[in-house]
């Protein structure tokens, strides 16, 4: 292992020779110099130390100077201040010009300056070592972001996308990147920074569909202390974390009216305020922002600002799906391949025949993400039987581009695709379900009954197409239902009503997902020292409790009868630990009976499980918290 080179700049030779005795006896290689123009010198030809330790006062160029001289030449480079006495003015001014540490030259009998002095090294080593490893990692992103964007060559449609982003790269105009779910609409976002002159800025990204409207508010523009319940502090926001940067603004389809107004008010006059303030503040910074919805739809129906619209579009660029640019599968297999074969450790599996073919017959409806955890489970299992055995019996999907979501009716198209792979299995279970009840129901009771079934049957049909419509946002089904969204979540809940529908998009969110969340909330009685299934009133307070504590597009239904669950989709392990935390808080403060038994569980994909079975099963039998007898236990999960 190399030792760390200190490099000394004094023009008392003697000091000078006692510091090189003082940090060979550490382990320091070192090399001095007597003028700091010799130091510059040396650094500029490519020999720069990892430390320096320079004297305030020397003649000619001194020491300040010198700072400024080896800051210019070598930004990252960590330089100690050293001087015979300590002078506030001389330590502003070093600290304000890039020193590391300002010092005052050891010469006490007790030894304290000669402690402080290897502490002060010792910092600035870590310090080095961390602005390394934090070079290496972005050089690595870097390298990959730039690998994956050479694949952007083999089709008319990529070409095209490459050459505008060179073009508008260096510019300030706001872009619109458009596709569907999972294309890489964020990877042309950051090639767009990459290649940009901001590109030494923050690149901040915001899930605008993330977040209710009014966390999301806070998010993008932060608020001051007491702006609202709950604001205990001060906070900044990703505007102005984004200063002289970029800011990509995903799902911007997702963002409120009011929202929308302020987000003009930032391009127009690149201002705004915090929430609780009057000060504006003015931010530097280029918009670029990202949807999968059909924004001139939008338009039409009233639910995206026509300003707004026109503002974002000043560049367009559509992204289009996997499918249609099927050569670029088998150089992204590659691709993926190394990334996870190094980043889990493992060897880098040649894919069979088999497979390759299946991946290019496949319709791919989470596009590239989709193929990403495909290839990252097969190199972490090691194993791609499981791929091919779903892929194999995956049925052609219909595209993932998301609709308006407006409007009081949720009719498709005459002759549209159908909308989900899993429509022939819902016909299927419809066809199954018996009609003889209905035939021995009572005499004068029959006519009714078929009718309740048929209403029953329709009503289920409209509110699931519904809801895949609109990629499962509850409020903006309701809008279109013309109902509350209180009665949605009590359709929705009603056990038996709509589990197959929980199913399938428990399926599809495993296969086009990075990371997701299962939770689920088991209720039953005590009877006759048996555990059954409570009863549905007390299944649907149960419900809304869930219901209030989830995003209004995450997932939620029955997975079993007396099984609730919510699916958190796109959620990592802080924010699930986050929503699990406020559901068992709000379980715990509403009064239950006390012999009504609840017991809530969870598991993260792909971490516990590789599919949405072994998802289910996992988070049934890892009970987080239970209640009995409404006494809480807790589980030691982890």
């Amino acid at each position: 292992m190399r030792k760390p080179f200190v490099a000394i700049v004094d023009d008392d030779s003697a000091f000078a020779n006692y510091l090189r005795t003082f940090l060979s006896l550490r382990g320091y290689d070192t090399r001095s110099y007597s003028r700091g123009d010799e130091l510059i010198a040396a650094v500029k030809q490519g020999d720069p130390p990892d430390i320096v330790l320079l004297d305030v006062m020397m003649p000619g160029m001194n020491g300040i100077e010198t700072l400024k001289a080896l800051k210019a030449a070598k930004p990252d480079l960590q330089v100690i201040m050293l001087s015979g006495r300590e002078h506030a003015s001389t330590i502003v001014e070093a600290v304000r010009n890039g020193a590391a540490d300002y010092v005052v030259k050891p010469d006490d009998p007790e030894g304290l300056g000669e402690i402080q002095l290897d502490a002060a090294i010792k910092g600035a080593i870590e310090k080095t070592r961390l602005v390394s490893e934090i070079t290496e990692l972005r050089r690595q992103l870097s390298d990959d972001q730039d690998r994956a964007f050479l694949f952007w060559g083999d089709s008319p449609d990529m070409r095209s996308i490459s050459n505008v982003i060179e073009q508008v790269s260096d510019s300030d105009v706001t872009v619109l990147i458009r596709g569907e779910s999972g294309v890489g609409k964020e990877l042309v976002a950051r090639a767009i920074h990459q290649r940009s002159p901001r590109r030494e800025r923050p690149f901040v990204k915001v899930n605008c569909a993330a977040l209710p409207a009014e966390l999301l508010e806070s998010e993008l523009f932060g608020h001051e202390k007491g702006a609202f319940t709950g604001a205990a502090t001060t906070r900044v926001g990703k505007f102005e974390q984004a200063d002289t940067g970029t800011i990509f603004l995903d799902e911007i389809g997702e963002m409120k009216g009011a929202l929308q107004a302020k987000l003009l008010h930032v391009l127009q006059d690149a201002q705004f305020t915090r929430l609780g303030s009057n000060k504006a503040i003015n931010v530097d910074v280029r918009i670029v922002a990202a949807t999968n919805r059909d924004l001139e739809a939008m338009l039409m129906q009233g639910d995206f600002r026509e300003d707004l619209y026109y503002r974002l579009k000043v560049i367009e660029v559509t992204v289009p799906p996997l499918r249609e640019r099927r050569a670029e599968i088998s150089h992204l297999t590659e691709f993926f391949i190394d990334r996870y074969a190094r980043r889990y450790n493992r060897p880098a599996r040649v894919l069979s025949d088999e497979l390759r073919q299946l991946f290019h017959q496949y319709d791919w409806p989470g596009n590239i993400r989709e193929l990403e955890n495909m290839i990252k489970r097969i190199v972490i299992l090691q194993d791609e039987q499981l791929v091919v055995r779903e892929m194999s019996r995956a049925p052609r999907s219909a595209p993932a581009y998301a609709a308006v979501g407006a409007g009081s009716s949720i009719p498709s198209p005459p002759g549209a695709p159908a909308l989900d792979e899993d429509e022939d299995d819902l016909d299927d279970l419809e066809d199954e379900a018996p009609e003889e009840p209905v035939a021995t129901a009572p005499r004068g009771s029959r006519l009714a009954d078929v009718a309740k079934s048929a209403a029953m049957k329709a009503e289920r049909a409209i509110i699931e197409d519904t809801l895949r419509h609109v990629h499962w946002n509850r409020r903006r089904a309701a809008q279109q239902l013309g109902v509350s969204y209180k009665t949605l979540l009590s359709r929705l809940l009603t056990p038996d009503a709509f589990e197959f529908v929980l199913d399938s998009e428990l399926k599809r969110a495993v296969r086009s997902q990075n990371f997701l969340t299962l939770v689920t909330v088991e209720a039953s009685r005590e009877r006759e020292g048996m555990q059954v299934t409570a009863d549905d009133g007390t299944l649907q307070e149960v419900a809304q409790i869930i219901g209030s504590q989830v995003r209004d597009t995450d997932l939620l239904g029955h997975t079993d009868k007396g099984t609730l669950a919510i699916v958190l989709l796109d959620a990592d392990f802080d924010h699930s630990a986050r929503v699990i935390d406020r559901l068992v808080s709000r379980i715990e403060s509403y009064k239950f009976p006390a012999a009504l038994r609840i017991a809530v569980g969870a598991a993260c994909y792909p971490t516990h499980a590789v599919d949405a079975d072994s998802l289910k099963r996992q988070a049934l039998s890892r009970p987080l918290v239970h209640w009995r007898g409404g006494v809480r236990s807790s589980a030691d999960q982890n």
